[in-house]
């Protein structure tokens, strides 16, 4: 590598680079962009000197993979793994602990964890590890291989990986498409300008027009392929549509199953009525106007409205986040402490957008562990369940609350409307009616929430009404809308309310939570009597907003007079609705790092052996691979030569299986030396006279006039069997590992003839 000329080498370090660069670049969407600067500037310089280095003092395979491993070990912690380092630099214990089973699980945090991913620091190793061995291996190749163009190849690897584990967001495809074909192309136009001109120096040294000549063309053809790629680029973003990119976050199960927890509003009268006496939980000083968030409802299926988090605009989805969560909110960002009571499930009371979470007590690892959050939505799930005397630390930002005049400006924003299962059949009909007169969406919605508040009257129902019964099936809203009067309370005409919109097309949720009735902030325990349900809509350029569509609560049915009739017709009674279904907290969803409750006893301890005995077999296997398939390719090389078609190329090939192992031993042979020439140099390593002998032997099977026999090159090759076994025999025991795992006899390529091709020439010439 050193006998190159300098500028050649410096040429290559910079393209390496600006490849490493454009397959750096693909992360940039998935973690913040300070944590995605700090692993270049760690994994990229780092991978490249390994690679460098390890190319100009001939290392073998083994040294590069021990001194990769090294390096991911002395930059992970400064990256991904602060909180283990001294001073944030300096490794610790735990850094190796960490960094070894972060090579293992980070994987999966980068595929399932809500982007940008905040608050798990070992979900960087994963872009560390892909960056460096990328890195590693393209430099290798660079200054070991006669082909630079085999080192593009682990940068494309890098850029494709980058992308499978990001975001359907691209980060600007068509730069980082034009770069790569732009940089590796004239890279490679370069390397071979130098291989014509280094390797004609001393036919051609002083032939000045023939060296512009070559430059001149080197220049106009990086031109030409600049602008064509330029070109080609502004017609492909304009001719071609843009399609959805394939990515593996797509293609993993979802971390958590939605079904297998009832909605909280199927519970909505119970928390009215069984818990008068009791505080759900308790807000250190809740901000004047905010409400506290249980769960946003997205889907209705005729009997009930419930959480998917399918991905769409209006349920959003679920993802794992960790104390710090990423949010673009806009309004407040206040810092409360919540303390649970008489609640429990697994949904978490949480208010506006929230920027960061965090557990205190003896549950506070678990939760941490089984948190998921909609950032959508604003809900949040703890898949371990919450119970009295959890008490949690919510940094978030609570969002201006807009006046109507307002919205009626912004206007309903433009989003899909979410297709539900079953409607009542008057809803349509009922909807039109109540719009007539409103030209604009915006006006529609507070028209159908006058319309419900004007009109309806509010009674809980809890001494069994059958007028205010419960529920908000199609049955019960149907009844709403088509009996004598309008009865409920905000279960009914929360639901009603969206189901009246989704009939005129505008997007609308459920929402169930808590505030107080005088909206006033300050220390908020609440009670039975804060239990809401509410209904949301988004806006344009304010997000989703609060519409309150029930009668006030003083609103009650008034009392009908008695019937004079003294045998009135008996009045068909409708069947009560089922009731409610217990609030039972399901088990937690099982992830690879959920806590193992204690009460398992001696199955956690086999648990966690069993997890420790996977993580490590797969880093094992990571590792491992590599090396497996050098020395199976290797093994494919030894026979391919021993079982040659011509017996001339069997003669040949077993000097060369000599010749590469004496390479893998450190010994340097240039390529163009003749038998005897590297049977002199050889054999002062291993005092082995038969080594020159062996050279004769093999002049004289490749370059005899006639063919050699089979038997002939059979006994050729069990004296090189000899003579390597030999050679081994000298070595010491790591010498001879390092010697089966290194590159250069791999990376060596002969610039001479096959056997074929000589004796073909030679009883040419004689003939």
């Amino acid at each position: 590598m050193m006998s190159r000329r300098l500028g050649f080498v410096a040429a290559d370090v910079v393209a390496l680079l600006v490849l490493a660069v454009v397959g750096w670049s693909s992360f940039w969407f998935v973690f913040p962009a300070n944590h995605v600067i700090a692993i270049a500037i760690a994994a990229i310089p780092t991978g490249i000197a390994v690679g460098v280095v390890g190319a100009h003092r001939r290392w073998s395979f083994a040294a590069v993979a021990f001194a990769t491993i090294g390096a991911y070990f002395a930059i992970v912690g400064a990256v991904a793994l602060r909180s283990t380092t001294i001073a944030g630099v300096i490794p610790t214990l735990d850094t190796f602990i960490g960094g070894a089973e972060a090579a293992v699980t980070s994987w999966k945090q980068v595929v399932t964890l809500e982007t940008p991913i905040e608050g798990f620091e070992s979900a960087l190793a994963a872009p560390v590890i892909l960056i460096l061995v990328a890195t590693v291996v393209a430099a290798s190749l660079t200054f070991r291989v006669a082909q630079p163009a085999w080192a593009v190849l682990p940068l494309i690897s890098l850029l494709v990986g980058g992308i499978a584990l990001g975001t359907f967001r691209p980060v600007a495809a068509v730069l980082q498409g034009a770069t790569l074909v732009v940089v590796a192309v004239a890279w490679l136009a370069a390397r071979r300008f130098e291989a014509r001109t280094e390797g004609g120096r001393g036919l051609v040294a002083d032939n000045d027009d023939h060296a512009r000549l070559a430059k001149r063309r080197l220049v106009l053809g990086t031109a030409i392929l600049i602008l064509a790629t330029l070109v080609g680029a502004n017609f492909s973003t304009t001719l071609f549509p843009v399609e959805q990119r394939q990515i593996l976050r797509d293609e993993v199960v979802p971390p958590i199953e939605l079904h297998d927890y009832p909605s909280p509003l199927q519970s909505f009268r119970s928390y009215i009525r069984d818990y008068e006496d009791s505080a759900f939980f308790t807000v250190s000083d809740l901000p004047e106007g905010a409400r506290v968030r249980l769960a946003t409802l997205d889907t209705y299926d005729g009997v009930v409205f419930r959480v998917t988090g399918n991905g769409s605009p209006t349920a959003g989805s679920f993802s794992r986040v960790g104390p710090q969560i990423a949010s673009n909110a806009e309004g407040e960002t206040v810092q409360l402490s919540i303390t649970i009571g008489a609640l429990d499930g697994v949904w978490l009371p949480s208010l506006g957008y929230l920027t960061g979470v965090e557990f205190e007590g003896d549950r506070s690892d678990a939760m941490t562990k089984s948190l998921y959050y909609n950032i959508e939505t604003g809900t949040v799930v703890v898949t371990a369940g919450i119970a009295r005397g959890d008490v949690y630390r919510v940094t978030t930002v609570v969002p201006r609350v807009p006046t109507e005049d307002e919205l009626r400006e912004a206007g309903v924003a433009n989003i899909p409307v979410e297709t539900y299962g079953a409607i009542p059949d008057s809803a349509g009909t009922v909807a039109s009616e109540i719009v007539e007169d409103e030209s604009t969406r915006a006006g529609q919605v507070f028209a159908l929430a006058d319309y419900l508040e004007g009109t309806g009257f509010f009674k809980h129902g809890l001494d069994d009404d059958v007028e205010a019964r419960s529920g908000h099936g199609a049955e019960r809203i149907e009844g709403l809308f088509g009996g004598d009067r309008m009865v409920g309370d905000d279960e009914q005409y929360a639901v009603a309310f969206v189901l009246l919109a989704h009939e005129l097309g505008i997007p609308a949720r459920v929402v169930m939570g808590f505030y107080p009735e005088d909206e006033q902030g300050g220390r908020f325990a609440a009670s039975s009597d804060d239990v809401h349900v509410w209904a949301e809509v988004p806006f344009n350029g304010l997000g989703w907003v609060a519409i309150d569509p029930m009668p006030a609560e003083d609103k009650e049915p008034p009392v009908d007079p008695p019937d004079p009739d003294p045998e009135p017709s008996p009045r068909p009674v409708q069947p009560p609705p089922p009731p409610d279904e217990p609030e039972a907290v399901p088990p937690a969803v099982p992830t690879d790092d959920q806590a193992i409750d204690d009460r398992l006893g001696g199955g956690a301890n086999i648990v966690k052996l069993a997890a420790f005995l996977v993580g490590g077999l797969g880093l094992f296997f990571v590792f491992a691979l590599p090396v497996l398939v050098l020395l199976a390719a290797k093994q494919r090389r030894t026979r391919r030569r021993r079982l040659a078609r011509n017996p001339a190329d069997r003669f040949s090939g077993g000097w060369a299986e000599l010749v590469d192992y004496a390479v893998d031993t450190g010994i340097d042979i240039p390529t163009g030396n003749t038998r005897r020439e590297s049977a002199r140099l050889i054999a002062p390593e291993f005092d082995g006279s038969g080594i020159e002998v062996l050279a004769r032997h093999a002049d004289e099977g490749v370059w005899s006039p006639d063919n050699p026999t089979v038997t002939a090159a059979s006994a050729f090759w069990v004296e090189v069997d000899s003579v390597i076994a030999g050679m081994r025999a000298r070595r010491s025991w790591w010498e001879r590992v390092t010697a089966r795992m290194s590159l250069r006899s791999v990376a060596r390529v002969e610039k001479s003839a096959t056997a074929t091709t000589r004796q073909w020439l030679i009883r040419g010439e004689r003939s």
